[in-house]
């Protein structure tokens, strides 16, 4: 539905959003029980789609370290614009094909991949959020973690994760949206509690937009708890405890 311009979610919409709300919810239970209750962060039931080794304890911090001095020590020999394309290059076709439902898992060597770059770059975590709320081009992803400082970039992330808050616009994919948000939460809930701090705060991002307000503040709280300065975990707990929604919720309320 047009409103002066502008998309405004329909009764369709609203419907549709109403189911999804209570199915991401539960989604996520698994993932925050897992991390209230556990040091180590893991839980083997947070939702249906997986790494292949899903029924593992979980995935290890000796991959994950291997992973992130290997990402360290490329980004200091060819310089990040080069390693991060490299490194982002080698997992977004999997990532693409899993947030499509052309497949329903992928090796734990590409989840472990995914959560160390979203950790040791924020460019590649915006990359992340953006490809599952938006369905950004891959090019145009590739682009923002080669050149996060680039005008077009720039643009990209802050019209991109500004817009929930200014337009009465849902979600223009609501299965791509779901399967993120599974995969985020069992990435989330695998990895040592040191790697969660941007799976978490991706996932606690993704539940604020869909209108999932508690699991999206225990999701940010859990990761400031990890790491206090992470920003976006901050702006998403604030928002929430100060009642704030993406645009489209607060019509469905007005209404």
């Amino acid at each position: 539905m047009m409103d002066n311009g502008h998309h405004v979610a329909d009764d369709g919409d609203i419907t549709d959003m109403r189911k999804e709300r209570a199915a991401t919810t539960s989604a996520t239970t698994a993932t925050e029980a897992a991390h209230a209750g556990s040091a180590r962060g893991r839980d083997r039931s947070a939702g249906g789609t997986a790494g292949r080794h899903a029924d593992d304890s979980g995935i290890g911090e000796a991959l994950l370290d291997g992973l992130r001095d290997e990402l360290r020590t490329q980004r200091r020999a060819h310089g990040p614009r080069i390693a991060d394309r490299r490194w982002f290059c080698r997992i977004i076709d999997d990532w693409e094909d899993l947030l499509a439902g052309d497949v329903r898992s992928v090796d734990d060597e590409v989840l472990a991949s995914l959560c160390v770059g979203m950790g040791e770059t924020m460019a590649m975590r915006d990359a992340v959020l953006l490809s599952v709320m938006t369905a950004t081009r891959p090019a145009d992803l590739i682009e923002l973690v080669s050149d996060p400082h680039s005008p077009r970039s720039v643009a990209l992330v802050c019209d991109t994760l500004t817009d929930g808050f200014r337009h009465a616009r849902p979600p223009q994919d609501r299965t791509r949206a779901m399967r993120g948000i599974e995969t985020l939460a069992l990435v989330a809930s695998r990895v040592p509690r040191s790697y969660a701090v941007q799976p978490l705060t991706v996932l606690g991002y993704m539940l604020w937009w869909t209108g999932n307000d508690e699991p999206a503040l225990a999701c940010s709280l859990q990761a400031l708890g990890i790491d206090p300065d992470c920003t976006l975990a901050a702006i998403v707990a604030n928002a929430v405890s100060r009642g704030v929604h993406p645009f489209w919720i607060g019509r469905e309320e007005r209404e």
